[in-house]
């Protein structure tokens, strides 16, 4: 199923089952796809859908802090399960796990061990979206990054 024929399915199921937390969500998020898609002036693609449902969770979890700092535990919880509704709609994140695993054993295939060959490693890896990348391994990267200089290749992953 495409990501409008999911969406249109569970905002139905929503409005049946006549969970108000779960539609009051969608019914932002379907006012945000319609925004972007007024500002377009196109239909959205399913890239451009997704980086309105992006664009959303990252809203929501910039306004979660506050409400946590300011002990609001309630409205916390209620954004929380906005963003937990918005991430099904996300494609599958790579564990960090699975990423180191998958860069180790990339690494000793092609035979690059030392640190004088970690520049010559980072352009051998096809680094997926940033955003697919959880932030503790693009903070492991980062930091690599800077221990080897380069600096340059950073605009691939970021």
């Amino acid at each position: 199923m495409t990501f409008f024929e999911t969406f249109n399915a569970d905002f139905k199921s929503a409005m049946k089952e006549k969970n108000e937390a779960k539609l009051s969500t969608l019914r932002m998020l379907k006012a945000a796809l319609k925004n972007k898609q007024i500002d377009l002036i196109h239909e959205l693609s399913e890239e451009e859908a997704l980086a309105v449902v992006k664009s959303q969770i990252k809203q929501l979890k910039d306004s979660l802090e506050p409400f946590e700092k300011g002990g609001r535990t309630d409205m916390a919880e209620s954004i929380r399960a906005e963003i937990a509704t918005l991430e099904v709609y996300l494609p599958a994140q790579m564990e960090d796990a699975t990423l180191k695993q998958v860069i180790g054993e990339s690494l000793k295939q092609a035979g690059l061990t030392t640190k004088a060959d970690m520049g010559k490693a980072m352009a051998f890896f096809d680094l997926p979206p940033d955003e697919e990348i959880s932030p503790e391994v693009r903070q492991m990267l980062d930091e690599y990054r800077r221990l080897t200089g380069t600096e340059q290749i950073a605009t691939t992953w970021r």
